[in-house]
């Protein structure tokens, strides 16, 4: 591997990524300033950063050097300064970042430096006075004057860095924080370039290999290794790239570590899709998935299995599940896999080999696939001390990246001592090289935060005047935490092990002392000593069944989160609970059988984030002292049905009603200035929230909308600060108008027909405002009223995602061309589409249920076309030639019944899937498939393979 760097090198400058950042500024206004700080840090933190020379600049045109530097870039920082838009350089670097933005993996990041985003976004002030003058001296056209209002629009809206809004902060302590949160960005990027678990697809196609054969049989897969070894990351990989052949999936985490009873309960809830009884004991829970879920086809992960009986009580017998399902297991011990009657296969997750270990180890280390020239005798000692582990691997790179070759040979001098197999004592040096802030964030994240919203955390560390971004920063470049996509903290279990360990061996376990209580055994003890427990600042009691009432809690007044979530017995809480002048955090989900709460909780004046999910609450005192609270969800609160407590909700930001019994908003909606998530969802199970208030057009800070009751007849004028709008109806009297919306990037409008009686939208109207919505990224449109779409579609520049399920739409019009995804299901009428050539940034394309659709004009022209699904389409006959979509890796046929042949066939394709398709005479070579598969239901005959070496006919 070594042998072949500089090819690697030469490679990764063709492809790009030779730089990782690319600055852009207006070198007046910063360059001695801000920007010179930073790009210095930046080199001194291992960053390759681009900085534009403007001494160099000849002319009026960007170099092919500039513009080269953008598209390598992973990263893109615009400094936007008072000047900024004044240069016309910089105007043409921020469209050039635009494009590779939408149409490569480009993130940009931007720094508002002594100018507000809104000037940028809006082009008031400096910016706007800059934009006239250079349209006033005619020397650019109008496309390019328009070109670089957009860009400033779209990069004025995205979530960067407001230095005037950091009074605080001095530019040491700004800089900082930009480099640490690139330095994530940067790994980030890089594993998704390229995969986090190096060799992942030999494993991925091997395992697919095993669970695919035969596919409309029930396979249960088992994969096993030691700890660190990648077994998680695997199996979650072939998990999604089934998921989207299953309507019931399940992922069952951390078995070892959950409830046998709250398991069987989860898997039960997520494949029926509403929330079940709780269950008693595990026999139950047996009974109910066998009786339940026999006849549904299921995708099931269960991970991190450590008994033989939790196996037994989630899946004895693999008829419990429909014929076709597929169950994936994974665990340390080879033992549990020994039932030959239930898993299928088995497959061992070794050590890496050393080539590929250097490979992990150099992306973490360095962020490419390879160790610089003057580390490779360093890494070549890391690779050998981290014995082919992973994690090892991941965690050790980390630590090391960004370090001078001293550090190195110290560092490795160090692990070198400890015995080649004991892997722990190896990873406690990246621990024991953290600050005492930074580890204090570690053991609680060990402890308590698995799995918790990042955001919640942040709470509590604040108030302990810890520096809580800047640690969770060194703990994630350090591979010691990820920050899942939804935003919850994630450590691997050995990880988190060793920092119990840790703590266990500090304290010897003496109540007195614990800052840290991570099992309801320890929390109970201390609760019953509780004088002892004055330094107790966190409780984790979540699924404990023996608590009925909370103790007395008033000699726990350093509690920051009090986490009760799913006491499922627990009916009273102390009002001692008025003492806790530090709570934050209050979380009591799913205790279904607390009815009330006691008044003294107006006390918690610290209180930011109050979960009261599935509780059987029925109204909510008033709470007027509670002037910090910030988010206060009531998702399911079924028997809930006063709201009129505004004194606690003033400040909050979130507001989640989801599923709950209400029948209107308060009036008084408009004092709730300070909202941005408002949730009023899946309200359709109670169909009595009928009126929206016409003043909830005032919330003017409001972004994410979400609104879903049959009963809704019409929507108000909406605030136009709106980003994110979701409306769901079947009551709908005349087609909202939400042409004022300019800020909105996503809407999902759902009109559907009222089955109860008719509709006052029988007129086939036409949504003639979405053209209007230059901002939208993301557009569904659900509704078979919609007859028509507005020909300005095709102007909505920043749309990459679309979706229609229109019945009575009878044309496509044309379409915008930066469209990455595109759906069009149940458009009965569409007899036609407009040429999708244009389309040449479209990934996926999925056609469904369009029984009038006979051809699909275009589609040989979609050069980055990956994916193609096309299903239900009885008049469809034929395909165009395929052969130039050098992209396409899946095709999906099913239910064409008159198409005839797929011509051409590019050698990209990997998954070919036909499914009653009975007219089909021909398809592709399938020499280069890694997955092929012939079914007609009729007969029910399928042929699965894997690698054809011959052209095929069906029918012989």
């Amino acid at each position: 591997m070594l042998n072949a760097s500089s090819n690697n090198q030469e490679l990764e400058k063709l492809l790009g990524y030779d730089y990782e950042v690319f600055l852009s500024f207006r070198g007046p206004d910063t360059c001695n300033d801000i920007t010179d700080y930073l790009h210095t840090s930046m080199i001194d933190a291992g960053i390759r950063a681009y900085i534009d020379d403007e001494e160099l600049r000849i002319g009026e045109e960007i170099s092919g050097q500039l513009l080269q530097a953008i598209e390598q870039s992973k990263i893109s920082i615009p400094i936007f300064s008072k000047g900024y838009a004044d240069s016309t350089w910089c105007l043409r670097e921020l469209v050039k970042m635009v494009e590779s933005k939408n149409t490569r993996r480009h993130k940009i990041m931007p720094i508002f430096y002594n100018v507000a985003p809104s000037e940028v976004k809006y082009q008031t002030d400096h910016y706007g006075n800059a934009i006239v003058s250079h349209a006033n001296k005619k020397r650019f056209d109008d496309e390019t004057i328009d070109n670089w209002k957009a860009a400033l629009n779209e990069v004025g809206a995205l979530q960067g860095w407001d230095f005037q809004s950091m009074p605080n902060r001095g530019k040491g302590e700004f800089v900082k924080e930009v480099v640490d949160n690139v330095l994530i960005e940067l790994k980030i990027a890089y594993l998704e370039v390229s995969d986090c678990l190096v060799e992942v697809n030999n494993h991925v196609d091997e395992i697919m290999r095993m669970i695919c054969t035969h596919n409309h049989e029930t396979k249960i897969v088992g994969i096993h290794g030691i700890g660190g070894m990648g077994k998680t990351t695997l199996a979650q990989i072939v998990y999604n790239q089934l998921s989207d052949d299953f309507s019931n999936c399940c992922f069952l985490s951390n078995i070892r570590e959950t409830e046998i009873t709250r398991l069987q309960n989860q898997l039960i809830s997520n494949i029926l899709k509403k929330r079940w009884p709780d269950i008693n004991n595990i026999m139950e829970g047996k009974k109910v998935i066998k009786e339940r879920l026999c006849s549904k086809i299921v995708l099931l992960l269960l991970d991190d299995v450590d008994e033989a009986s939790q196996l037994d009580a989630l899946v004895q017998k693999r008829e419990w599940f429909g014929k076709g399902s597929k169950i994936i297991i994974t665990t340390r011990d080879r033992g549990i896999l020994n039932v030959p009657t239930l898993v299928d296969w088995t497959y061992e997750l070794t050590s890496m080999d050393f080539d590929h270990s250097l490979q992990l180890f150099s992306k973490h280390a360095f962020r490419r696939d390879y160790p610089i020239e003057q580390y490779i005798f360093h890494s070549k000692r890391a690779v050998n001390i981290c014995s082919g582990l992973p994690l090892a691997l991941e965690v050790i790179g980390s630590l090391l990246s960004g370090k001078s070759i001293e550090d190195w040979d110290a560092t490795l001098k160090e692990l070198e001592e400890f015995p080649h197999h004991n892997v722990q004592k190896k990873l406690m040096i990246s621990i024991k090289a953290l600050n005492e802030d930074q580890r204090k964030t570690f053991f609680d994240v060990a402890c308590f935060f698995i799995g918790i919203d990042k955001r919640i955390v942040i709470y509590m560390w604040e108030n302990c005047k810890f520096l809580p971004q800047q640690s969770l920063n060194t703990l994630q470049q350090r591979s010691l935490i990820k920050i899942r996509e939804d935003n919850r903290l994630w450590m691997h279990d050995w990880l988190r092990d060793i920092g119990r360990n840790l703590i266990q061996q500090g304290s010897g376990w003496q109540p007195e002392k614990q800052r840290w209580v991570w099992t309801h055994a320890q929390a109970l003890e201390i609760l019953e000593k509780m004088q002892l427990a004055k330094n107790l600042k966190v409780l984790n009691l979540t699924g404990c069944m023996k608590l009925r009432k909370t103790p007395n809690l008033s000699f726990h007044v350093n509690l920051e989160p009090l986490i009760l979530e799913s006491c499922e017995n627990l009916v009273q809480i102390h009002t001692s609970i008025s003492q806790l002048k530090k709570l934050v955090f209050l979380n009591l989900k799913d205790c279904n059988n607390l009815r009330e709460l006691p008044n003294e909780m107006r006390a918690l004046e610290s209180l930011r984030e109050l979960l009261l999910d599935s509780t059987a609450i029925e109204e909510i005192p008033e709470w007027r002292r509670m002037k910090r609270l910030e988010i206060l969800s009531l998702d399911k609160c079924t028997l809930l049905n006063k709201f009129s407590f505004v004194g606690c909700v003033a400040a909050a930001t979130t507001l989640s009603l989801v599923d709950s019994h209400l029948t209107q908003l308060p009036k008084s909606i408009e004092n709730f200035n300070s909202l941005i998530h408002l949730n009023l969802s899946k309200l359709e199970a109670w169909g009595t929230f009928k009126e929206i208030p016409d003043n909830i057009g005032d919330l003017r800070l409001l972004k994410n909308l979400i609104l879903g009751s049959p009963r809704i007849s019409m929507v108000p004028r909406l605030p136009e600060s709106l980003v994110n709008l979701c409306c769901k109806t079947t009551s709908m009297e005349t087609l909202p108008n939400f042409s004022n919306l300019i800020n909105l990037r996503n809407l999902r409008l759902t009109l559907l027909l009222n089955h109860k009686g008719p509709s006052k939208l029988e007129a086939t109207p036409s949504a003639w405002w979405i053209g209007t919505l230059q901002m939208l990224e993301f557009l569904k449109l659900s509704s078979p009223y919609i007859a028509t779409l507005s020909s300005d579609l095709v102007l909505l520049s920043q749309l990459k995602k679309l979706k229609l399920q229109c019945c009575h739409l009878q044309c496509l019009p044309r379409l915008p061309t930066n469209l990455s995804y595109l759906s069009i299901k149940s458009c009965r009428r569409m007899k036609t589409a407009n040429d999708l050539s244009n389309l040449k940034a479209l990934s996926d394309l999925v056609i469904n249920g369009c029984d009038e659709l006979t051809e699909i004009r275009g589609l040989e022209g979609l050069e980055n076309l990956r994916t193609l699904e096309l299903v239900a389409l009885p008049s469809l006959v034929k395909l165009p030639d395929l052969t130039n979509l050098k992209k396409l890796k899946k095709i999906l046929l099913n239910d064409c019944p008159k198409l005839f042949e797929i011509l051409g066939g590019p050698e990209s394709l990997e998954i070919l899937h036909i499914v009653n398709c009975s007219n089909l005479q021909k398809f592709p070579d399938p020499s280069s498939l890694k997955n092929l598969e012939v079914w007609n239901p009729e007969t029910k005959e399928s042929t699965s393979v894997l690698v054809f070496q011959e052209f095929v006919n069906v029918n012989t």
